[in-house]
């Protein structure tokens, strides 16, 4: 295995590691009963846009690390999905 795969597979479980943060952060905000639930509904959805982000990054360790026949242009669809969500943390409304 070359080191471009390997690097590759350790990206992939960098993005499994971040989703499953997500999805403890939700388990844990649906959990808080002080919270106001506007305040509990803005937080899930920072979360949920966050796992899509992170999804967004799934192209290059698909096809590279797993082998996976993706074309070039759903690989740069999910980049740019993941590209425009971290510009919007640049620049919030």
């Amino acid at each position: 295995m070359t080191l471009n795969r390997w690097a590759k597979k350790c990206w992939t479980v960098s993005i499994v590691c971040g989703i499953l943060t997500e999805v403890l952060k939700i388990r844990r905000i649906s959990m808080d009963n002080e919270s106001p639930a506007e305040k509990k509904k803005q937080q899930r959805d920072k979360c949920l846009t966050t796992i899509v982000c992170h999804l967004g990054d799934t192209g290059v360790p698909a096809v590279i690390a797993w082998n996976l026949g993706w074309s070039d242009m759903r690989v740069g669809f999910l980049h740019t999905i993941a590209a425009l969500i971290q510009s919007s943390n640049l620049y919030p409304a």
